[in-house]
């Protein structure tokens, strides 16, 4: 017979709680972030600068173009009304007008460039190589 054993839990720390709740009041929080986590940085054969191989150069040409024009992740349902019936199912095309045509207030721009800062720390070759965040390791908190 299994006896579970009785311990203390993993406390985690504060930072990560509050990623967990945030993922678990908000859907949208939590694809945004799966996202981001799926996929690698780009790699450098130098670790001072980007200098890419082959296939990296290839991958990155390729995010960059499929970029263009696109507003950052979490902010995409603005693109097109297809994508804004996918957040809003009961929206009329009236509905998406009148948003897209509105007034951005101040939270919502820190929200849109934000997402864009996150998202160019994670994939962008550029930023990560000339702020240092290649030289980051994840497994000593000492860096962050």
């Amino acid at each position: 017979m299994f006896i579970k054993k009785k311990g203390k839990h993993y406390d985690y720390p504060e930072h990560v709680k509050q990623d967990q709740s945030f993922r678990r009041q908000n859907p949208f929080y939590k694809k945004f972030t799966d996202d981001l986590r799926d996929s690698q940085p780009p790699f450098s054969l130098i670790s001072t600068h980007f200098m890419p191989d082959i296939k990296t150069k290839l991958d990155e040409n390729i995010r960059y173009e499929s970029n263009i024009g696109r507003y950052p992740l979490g902010f995409r349902h603005y693109e097109n009304y297809y994508n804004y019936l996918l957040k809003h199912p009961k929206a009329s095309i009236s509905d998406y007008q009148n948003d897209i045509n509105s007034q951005c207030t101040f939270d919502e721009f820190m929200a849109i460039r934000k997402s864009d800062f996150l998202y160019k720390c994670k994939y962008d070759s550029l930023t990560i190589y000339e702020n240092g965040l290649n030289d980051i390791n994840p497994e000593n908190p000492k860096h962050y």
